[in-house]
């Protein structure tokens, strides 16, 4: 079930925290990062949630007429299920329903999340890790 969050709580953000803590050791930033801009309105964010946890999260922001994706993590046991898949679709659905026809986002320098993106219509921008998708 994927579902939007509109106040990230303490105990939903520590179980998003746990999602991509490998990516990332500073718990301090990404509640920063992540907490203030989805409490503040600066941000959307699903969650997708199976079993009552949480195993995936999509973050993003529009600035203008381009639909910014900000963070894509989903756990790895939920890798190549669909999760990731689901999520990013809601998102630009989200973005769709306020005219938003173009979308950016910097991936993971991995040839993993770089095929995954491509599989979902994203462009790469030159060796960068910049890609975009327009519809």
């Amino acid at each position: 079930m994927i579902r939007q969050v509109y106040n990230l709580s303490d105990k939903l953000l520590l179980d998003c925290y746990y999602i991509v803590s490998y990516f990332m050791g500073d718990a301090y930033n990404f509640y920063y990062s992540i907490q203030n801009k989805v409490n503040s309105g600066r941000s959307v964010m699903f969650v997708h949630e199976n079993a009552g946890c949480i195993d995936g999260f999509v973050t993003g922001h529009i600035d203008g007429q381009i639909a910014h994706v900000d963070n894509l993590y989903i756990d790895a046991k939920a890798q190549g299920t669909g999760v990731g898949t689901a999520l990013l679709r809601t998102y630009e659905n989200y973005a769709k329903a306020q005219d938003i026809k173009n979308f950016s986002l910097m991936s993971r320098n991995t040839a993993r999340a770089i095929k995954f993106y491509e599989k979902q219509g994203y462009v790469r921008l030159g060796m960068s890790n910049k890609m975009t998708k327009s519809l």
